[in-house]
């Protein structure tokens, strides 16, 4: 694998103050700076950033000694191929593009004096599976007494956002947390990096080349090659597999189908010596069996997501399914259909049936919710599993829930007995619902817990973690 990493600034910025002035140990005003490197730095051959080098850039292009190095490439990069350091094998002008904006606006700066830490990279701002996944690895870490940080790259940790993940997650009182939306972040040289989806593994293309480890760690929770068409975005997002990486793999099933369709993982070797894989953990302190007798009236839930966002949850099939069921008399008017996640509000269908949407939902909601539901309607066009279909396992409920790939009937019942496997399309659909609703109303629900899932993250964790030792970063 070829990490085909950039040596140039992702923000276009080559004067970094912060890198400027503690490499060279400056008491210098950080207004007076730039001016320091344009009257005497230069000429001392100091470097304005961790990406421009003085002497190479004079001696390359025969500057003379009166001419700033740095204000000559700011004047004429655009006109001549200039490059700003030797390692720059080619400079790009225009970084970014116009589909998805993956480029930090600041930059990593790593310093000599600066203390290591893990680095875990958030692929947003949200409570969903994804970032909590880098919340609950940043606990484990920090509760090992390992200096731990948070970083989000595209979105500011604004307060009632960061006091509901401390408060839900019980988040370690040292973990730190930064954003590259509002600033540069000081690293060291031998500081690690935890990627949790492809848009935050490429900020690392500029930073990894001036690092001790050229290696970084991955949570795949999915294959998000499926979340864009051949377009830019998917060549954007195929560069970032084609990195070097260890891969930390969310569920066997994901698992099995990655070594199938993508590499590396279909390289035998590659996933003997890079990859783990662990199943996730579920709060069985809040998800359980609930016997329940009188059935004549169902509880039916579903996770609401905008479909514009969250194309693979096919939420205009999971719309028209609810309608066929009421038109094909499979749910009538008594049976309730909940929408949770997003927005608020009385859904009017087609033939006069409603549905409520109950908005986002804290934890005690979010659980009780699941207790007391008969079916949890859950759609993903992807080889994961999803953690709804997982939770409602542990619960008196059925879900319904697509086939793809590998994830069938067969391999999903290595977990469970409580989902029922569908084709995507809506006759299929009908026929899992028409068996799900049959099976509630005659009471034929086992109690069997799932197999394979924790009920304690550290159980899922402690693998990734022998991989983590296992790299001697550490």
């Amino acid at each position: 694998m070829k990490n085909f990493l950039y040596y140039q600034s992702p923000s276009q910025n080559f004067f970094n103050k912060i890198w400027y002035k503690e490499t060279y140990k400056l008491n210098i005003n950080d207004n007076n700076l730039l001016s320091h490197y344009c009257t005497i730095g230069y000429k001392q051959n100091l470097n304005p950033s961790l990406y421009f080098n003085t002497k190479w850039y004079k001696d390359t292009y025969n500057l003379s000694e009166n001419v700033n190095p740095l204000e000559h490439f700011s004047k004429n990069n655009n006109i001549h191929n200039l490059k700003p350091n030797e390692k720059c094998s080619y400079y790009i002008r225009k970084l970014d593009f116009n589909e998805w904006s993956i480029i930090p606006k600041n930059d990593f700066v790593p310093l000599d004096n600066e203390c290591k830490r893990i680095n875990l990279l958030l692929p947003g701002m949200g409570l969903s599976a994804g970032p909590a996944t880098i919340y609950l690895y940043a606990n484990f870490l920090a509760n090992k007494n390992y200096k731990v940080r948070i970083i989000s790259c595209f979105n500011n940790f604004t307060d009632d956002v960061l006091n509901e993940i401390k408060k839900r997650f019980k988040m370690n009182s040292n973990i730190e947390y930064e954003s590259l939306t509002n600033n540069h972040i000081r690293i060291s040289y031998d500081d690690i990096f935890i990627a949790s989806a492809w848009w935050t593994v490429y900020p690392l293309k500029f930073i990894l080349g001036y690092l001790k480890f050229k290696k970084f760690f991955w949570f795949i929770q999915e294959n998000e090659l499926l979340l864009h068409c051949g377009d830019e975005t998917y060549a954007k997002a195929i560069s970032c597999y084609n990195m070097d990486y260890y891969s930390f793999i969310n569920t066997s099933i994901l698992f099995d189908d990655l070594k199938k369709v993508l590499y590396p993982f279909t390289d035998e070797n590659y996933c003997k010596n890079n990859c783990i894989c662990f199943e996730p953990a579920f709060n069985t302190k809040e998800l359980f069996y609930v016997h329940k007798l009188n059935r004549t009236k169902l509880n039916i839930i579903f996770y609401s997501r905008d479909y514009t966002i969250a194309k693979r949850n096919c939420n205009n099939l999971l719309i028209e399914l609810i309608t066929a069921c009421y038109q094909n008399e499979i749910i009538n008017k008594n049976d309730k259909v909940y929408g949770f996640g997003q927005k608020k509000g009385i859904v009017n269908l087609p033939g006069g049936f409603k549905y409520e949407e109950l908005g986002f939902l804290n934890l005690d909601e979010y659980y009780k919710l699941y207790r007391n539901a008969d079916i949890l309607i859950s759609f993903q066009m992807a080889p994961h599993p999803s953690y709804p279909p997982l939770e409602m396992s542990f619960c008196n409920g059925l879900t319904i829930h697509t086939n793809f790939s590998n994830k069938t009937a067969e391999t999903i019942s290595k977990y469970t007995d409580k989902i029922i496997m569908c084709e995507p399309n809506i006759l299929s659909l009908l026929d899992g619902m028409k068996e799900a609703v049959e099976k509630i109303k005659k009471n034929e629900i086992s109690n069997a817990m799932p197999k394979l899932l924790h009920d304690d993250w550290n159980i899922s964790f402690e693998m990734c973690f022998d991989l983590l030792l296992k790299s001697n970063m550490l």
